[in-house]
């Protein structure tokens, strides 16, 4: 999910931001994948399954569908804007691997400069198409005439830094692109212009040390990333700066019988998809009102410590969650708050899993669990 949540903002503002890419010489159509047959995305289970995303923007005028598989965007990504202008791209793990490219409603490749107004007769977003491919910059207004996106692109692929501005003209966003993959350090920042999180990214993925900051300027959080994955402590800090916390990566993760220490109680309930950007944490509960389940997020994804609760208040399980994935094990306990045995993960794959007396899990069920993409914790026999 938090890649999603870049490709939703990038959609909400880019209505060419999804193509697909071939020879730039020959005529373009649009793809015949279908994605007719997927359910809308529900939850995270349909995430790992398979599911269609579906998003469209206040106005209602734009609409971006998302193929959803084991948790990333998969697939030919299709926006429809004001119901003329066809757009898509594939993507392999939430990262665009062809250039852009747009068709009229019945699959002409776009031509010309196009340019969409808003009903106050403000320009709206602006852009130019040579034989379905986006020519030069892309850019959005906001219905008071500000400048609310201007997107750069080379062979019709975001290249150069993307900028997004608020309502006031102040710069909320922006990122570095070569090749259409972000490469460079991503930054957003707070209606007041402080910084608010810098992201390194090389070709496509995050490399370097992630930081999120508190509205007064102090550090709040830093991950270190190298290829995309987690390398090393997730520090924690107070905002008058001291240190708080710190998380070790996924190869020393926890192996002790004893649940984690993790806290959230410094994090706001999650009320909307912003605050999941930002980092809250979102809570279930039994009808006796007792607490049935603990969601940490930040940047639209699960990142932390998920803890399900049986309804006598003792644990029932918790999973280690980075960037919306598992790392490190899944522990299951029994109702008294006894280990009823814990399940090891690496790269978002079951790899192994032990029974609280030492005996290994049969590796016949977990292979059952790679083949469906889920697993019933309940079915598992350590008694």
């Amino acid at each position: 999910m938090k890649k999603l949540a870049f490709i939703a903002l990038c959609a909400m503002i880019s209505v060419y931001f999804i193509g697909c890419g071939i020879n730039k010489d020959s005529i373009p159509t649009p793809s015949s994948e279908d994605y007719s047959h997927l359910p809308e995305c529900k939850n995270d289970e349909d995430r790992i399954n398979g599911c269609l995303w579906i998003y469209s923007d206040e106005s209602e005028k734009f609409r971006t569908e998302t193929p959803i598989k084991n948790g990333e965007a998969n697939g030919i990504v299709r926006s429809y804007l004001y119901g003329h202008t066809l757009c898509e791209s594939k993507v392999v793990d939430s990262i665009p691997v062809s250039a852009t490219l747009c068709f009229d409603m019945r699959g002409n490749p776009k031509n010309g400069v196009v340019k969409e107004y808003h009903e106050n007769g403000n320009l709206a977003y602006e852009v130019e198409f040579k034989n379905g491919r986006i020519q030069g910059v892309e850019r959005a207004y906001h219905t008071n005439g500000k400048l609310k996106a201007k997107i750069p692109y080379k062979n019709s692929k975001r290249d150069g830094v993307t900028k997004i501005y608020n309502e006031n003209g102040n710069l909320r966003w922006e990122t570095p692109y070569k090749d259409g993959k972000k490469d460079g350090v991503g930054k957003w920042y707070y209606e007041n212009g402080n910084l608010m999180w810098e992201t390194p990214h090389k070709d496509g993925k995050k490399d370097g040390v992630e930081k999120w900051y508190y509205e007064n300027g102090n550090l709040w959080i830093e991950t270190p990333y190298k290829d995309g994955i987690k390398d090393g402590k997730t520090k924690w800090y107070r905002e008058d700066g001291s240190l708080d916390s710190s998380t070790q990566d996924s190869s020393n993760a926890d192996s002790s019988p004893t649940p984690s220490s993790e806290d959230y109680s410094h994090l706001p309930e999650c009320k909307n998809n912003e605050d999941k950007i930002k980092g809250c944490v979102e809570r279930s509960y039994y009808q006796s009102g007792n607490l049935k389940a603990e969601t940490p997020y930040k940047n639209d994804g699960i990142d932390g410590v998920f803890r399900l609760y049986w309804e006598n208040g003792n644990l029932n399980s918790e999973a280690l969650y980075r960037n919306n994935k598992i790392v490190g094990k899944i522990k299951r306990y029994r109702e008294d708050g006894s280990l009823h045995f814990s399940l090891t993960f690496e790269n978002n794959k079951i790899v192994s899993g032990v029974c609280s007396d030492g005996k290994e899990i049969d590796s016949n069920y977990l292979r059952r669990f790679e083949e469906k993409g889920r697993l019933d914790m309940t079915k598992i026999d350590c008694d």
